[in-house]
């Protein structure tokens, strides 16, 4: 298959730079970029020797329903764009997180496309991917806490001016999002969000969620205005105390008597992604993450800012 990159901007970048190296180990080919900046486009063009498309239409029109794409394109573009492709025929798509900024729009191309379709559409929430997070899962299904209790997490840093279209809530909260509900196993029972404004009075810059099980609480914090990056989450059991550091992919457990650094064999998440990806491509199963979990991520997110309409400032 013809795989490319929908989007030459910083993720964009990230996956040519993966595929590049990947591709061929899975019997496929990075053969075009879709980007409409023509400098950028056929600067990546030239670097990894690809075929530069000005547009999705243009990219359709001469290659047809062949081709793999990894959208990494604004993401109020994306649902237009996994519109397009899947009524041309495109059997597997990537997008990047979050599957788009607009929820109803979502919820039409989930009734106007069958389920089979759709399991092949790939939502980047590259934290299920972390080495760090997959061990996590693993301590879990040992009992290595027992019942949770509580979980905080806490995903903050600089603003980020390439991030301009959407709020901290479905910029970096919703990787936590995605991450409570996997860990739970089902949706929350109760949503408390508050969200505020720094830098712009259309987009919130940083919020404060709790998600309430039932069994257990957790509290995301996210905000685009501290001056260093965290990412982190605690989780608190019955048995022990466990902490997750997902840039340094590492996770400590404590009890009352040890403390233990759970052996982590560390890898680049996106990289981890991307073959998990192409795997599923290869065995022709759906995809590991699919355009119905990156649906109800979307879903939930809207209700954090519904929750959160009276507590903005």
């Amino acid at each position: 298959m013809k795989l490319g990159i929908v989007g030459a901007g910083y993720m964009g970048q990230a996956h040519a730079r993966i595929l590049s190296e990947l591709a061929s180990k899975y019997g496929h080919t990075l053969s075009f970029v879709v980007e409409p900046d023509e400098a950028k486009g056929k600067a990546t063009s030239a670097k990894y020797g690809l075929k530069w498309y000005k547009s999705v239409e243009e990219l359709l029109r001469e290659e047809g329903s062949g081709i793999v794409p990894f959208i990494a394109s604004p993401t109020s573009t994306h649902l237009d764009m996994i519109d397009a492709f899947l009524s041309n025929g495109v059997e597997y798509i990537f997008v990047e997180k979050p599957l788009g900024d607009d929820l109803k729009k979502a919820e039409e191309i989930s009734r106007k496309y069958s389920t089979s379709s759709l399991e092949k559409v790939m939502v980047g929430h590259i934290e299920r991917f972390n080495p760090a997070y997959i061990e996590l899962k693993k301590a879990l299904s040992e009992d290595a806490l027992g019942s949770l209790i509580t979980v905080t997490s806490r995903r903050v840093g600089p603003f980020a001016v390439r991030i301009a279209d959407v709020g901290v809530i479905l910029d970096l909260a919703i990787h936590d999002i995605d991450l409570s509900i996997d860990l739970a196993g089902r949706l929350p029972e109760r949503i408390i969000s508050f969200y505020y404004y720094r830098y712009s009075t259309n987009h919130e810059d940083s919020c404060y969620i709790m998600f309430d099980y039932g069994s257990h609480i957790h509290t995301i914090e996210a905000n685009r205005i501290t001056p260093y990056k965290e990412r982190k989450t605690i989780l608190t059991g019955t048995n022990a105390v466990a902490q997750l550091d997902f840039i340094q992919q590492s996770l400590e457990v404590y009890t009352g008597k040890w403390k233990m650094e759970r052996i982590v064999l560390k890898k680049e998440p996106l990289a981890v992604e991307d073959e998990e990806f192409l795997k599923s491509i290869t065995s022709g199963n759906k995809a590991p993450l699919t355009y119905f979990e990156g649906l109800r991520n979307l879903q939930i997110a809207y209700r954090v800012l519904e929750e959160g309409k009276g507590n903005k400032v």
